[in-house]
């Protein structure tokens, strides 16, 4: 299991990743590009991902590991406020 895992985390997502989830993952925690292939399995792109904002909506996404939920909604939050600071700005 941990094999898949490590190969889910190596794989190349360019052809099917257009909003580029994976590299964002990998921003968080470069751990969590294993989790690419799930969401894009299950229709998440980045900007679906940004709409999550509960630890329910990532558990429905395939993301399993609370703490990892955990660290990618404090992250949603922070590109959100940063998000909505620039847009307040224009």
């Amino acid at each position: 299991m941990r094999d898949l895992w490590n190969l889910k985390r190596m794989a190349d997502y360019s052809s099917c990743d257009t909003t580029n989830l994976n590299d964002y993952l990998s921003s968080i925690q470069s751990e969590f590009c294993a989790y690419t292939y799930t969401l894009l399995n299950n229709g998440v792109d980045k900007e679906t991902l940004w709409k999550c904002v509960s630890d329910d909506m990532l558990a429905e996404c395939g993301i399993t590991s609370s703490i990892h939920r955990g660290r990618i909604l404090d992250a949603l939050k922070g590109s959100n406020a940063k998000t909505a600071n620039v847009l307040g700005n224009l």
